[in-house]
């Protein structure tokens, strides 16, 4: 009986999981669907990883304020090569996001 409701418990846990990782997949893409990609934000280069610890930094500045944006090895060498990715700026969080990466980090200062 035991190992049943165990099993119930992590069905029920997994459930839930997902769906709430679903919800958030859906909101991220209505996010990207009503934005519009942004032109008017300054480039002020990138931070390469010291180690395997730490990720790759843009440095953008956007409406008086920098981000840092978190990228892997594949996006700053496009970068470094000249090919910018989109930029997206979702108002109601203050976020600003690359197109092609779905999780980053972004910690928005005032300059």
């Amino acid at each position: 009986m035991k190992i049943k409701t165990l099993f119930k418990t992590l069905f029920c846990a997994g459930l839930v999981l997902s769906l709430a990782l679903y919800f958030l997949y859906l909101h991220g893409n209505h996010i990207e669907k009503t934005q519009k990609p942004i032109v008017d934000y300054q480039y002020n280069g990138y931070e390469e990883k010291l180690n395997y610890k730490r990720s790759n930094t843009i440095l953008i500045t956007y409406k008086s304020k920098q981000y840092r944006l978190h990228t892997g090895d594949r996006n700053l060498n496009k970068i470094k090569s000249g090919i910018f990715p989109k930029l997206y700026y979702a108002s109601e969080t203050d976020y600003l996001f690359l197109k092609e990466i779905i999780c980053l980090s972004v910690m928005p200062k005032r300059l």
